[in-house]
């Protein structure tokens, strides 16, 4: 469907340097029409092509998106299996706002290399990226990284300047519920908006236990929310304290642009709510909530009677960590325990995509997520700094954004009874960003 929709005449050079080793790739033209060149990976003489698959329409940069996908032999390439899952990436990719008005502004790639054996594992096998899975029931990818950076270096023509800034998506033949993503921000800029690259491993089939696909939802919330976005995890992730060096190291990156869909604030003095799970039966979870203030990231959305619905406020409980409680003298036998959050981090909305995929609630990225998205896609096709908190920035994106494309979990975010994915169906959340500032 995406194949060859755009031609690209460009003069190739014959040894280009990559992000990595020098002389890793070397690539040549490779047909009449330009549209497709060959990338060569040095190191083990495995070679693939690229290919531009959607090129931008407005302005005169677009924002660089590079997919590519591990374990699929050459006739999985030659009978179009390979082919159907990139289109499937970029349906998902461009079917949930922002990025459906965000569309024309981006720049979509796509690099193919032929593995020797199909599907991937939780070991590493002769597949062309050397993807695997950590456990049979693990949310975390790995997989050879230098050789994935070289690959969407050279899909972008050898430019350094637009990978610094490109999302990569990694497919992996695989049917695991799992998803991952590395995110890069830059220290030498100090900006509302970090700079800095990203890599989504997101399996094709992404099967949960009820058989169901959330491939879908799993590539948004990886490719958009972390990958594009910079955005945290609104949901938590085990039962135990968050240590000094991890509330550190979240300042850290809200200070270089990352992770601003939450927040720390152990000053501020909470509404205590009890919000019954009452869909999965297990336990009673007691959280904490407060307006946004002045100075914050969502403040004037919060604030726009046109976002009311979405309740933007600030609840406990978000890429954070909570404590067992005990049982108390209110607690329903139902409930087998009672559980708080221990230290003070927020998410926006009760719920959201970056709060859950497998939820059988429709789901959209926030407010204040699609913001965040939405301000780095400018900055990179703009190549200008934001101040995100700007009042030029803010009118910015409320006249661009397609309130009417969206729908608002705002009715059932005020009741507090939407459940969680790992209560819903015994999930684990997907894997947390794993974020390298350099």
């Amino acid at each position: 469907m995406y194949r060859l929709t755009f031609f690209m005449v460009v003069a190739m050079v014959s040894l280009l340097s990559s992000c990595g080793d020098e002389d890793d790739f070397r690539v040549t033209d490779d047909g009449d029409d330009g549209d497709t060149w060959t990338v060569k990976y040095s190191k083990d003489g495995s070679s693939g092509y690229a290919t531009q698959l959607l090129q931008h329409s407005v302005g005169s940069v677009g924002f660089p998106i590079v997919i590519m996908a591990d374990g699929y032999t050459q006739s999985e390439i030659d009978n179009g299996i390979y082919g159907s899952a990139v289109d499937k990436a970029v349906d998902a990719l461009f079917g949930i706002e922002p990025m459906t008005s965000l569309k024309p502004y981006c720049d979509v790639y796509e690099v193919v290399f032929a593995s020797n054996v199909s599907g991937i594992t939780t070991r590493q096998r002769d597949t062309a990226f050397k993807t695997y899975h950590k456990s049979t029931s693990d949310v975390e990818i790995y997989g050879d990284t230098a050789k994935i950076e070289n690959c969407a270096l050279q899909a972008l023509r050898n430019s350094k300047t637009r990978f610094s800034n490109a999302l990569v998506i990694m497919l992996v033949n695989s049917n695991q519920y799992a998803g991952v993503t590395m995110m890069t921000g830059s220290t030498s800029v100090k900006d509302s908006i970090c700079v800095g690259y990203s890599i989504s491993y997101v399996p094709v089939g992404c099967k949960a236990s009820d058989g169901k696909s959330y491939f879908t939802r799993t590539l948004q919330h990886e490719a958009i929310g972390h990958g594009i976005g910079k955005l945290d995890d609104e949901y938590y992730y085990t039962v135990s304290e968050p240590t000094d060096e991890y509330i550190d190291r979240c300042k850290k990156h809200y200070l270089y642009g990352m992770c601003l869909n939450v927040k720390y604030d152990n000053e501020t003095d909470n509404v205590r709510s009890d919000r019954y799970l009452v869909e999965s039966g297990k336990y009673k979870l007691l959280v904490g909530e407060h307006d946004m203030q002045p100075g914050d990231v969502g403040y004037r959305l919060a604030q726009n009677p046109a976002y009311s619905s979405e309740a933007l406020k600030w609840y406990q409980g978000a890429s954070t960590y909570l404590t067992h409680a005990g049982l108390s003298s209110e607690t329903d036998s139902r409930y087998s325990a009672v559980y708080e959050v221990a230290k003070n981090f927020y998410r926006p909305t009760w719920t959201s995509l970056m709060n859950s995929v497998v939820t059988n609630e429709d789901l959209i990225f926030n407010a204040l997520s699609r913001f965040l998205i939405y301000a780095r896609v400018m900055k990179v096709v703009q190549g200008t700094s934001i101040n995100i908190h700007n009042e030029e920035w803010y009118n910015r994106f409320v006249a661009f954004d397609n309130v009417s494309a969206t729908y608002s979990s705002s009715a059932k975010a005020a009741t507090g009874v939407l459940p969680y994915a790992a209560e819903t169906l015994e999930l684990p959340p997907l894997a947390s960003p794993h974020i390298m500032l350099r």
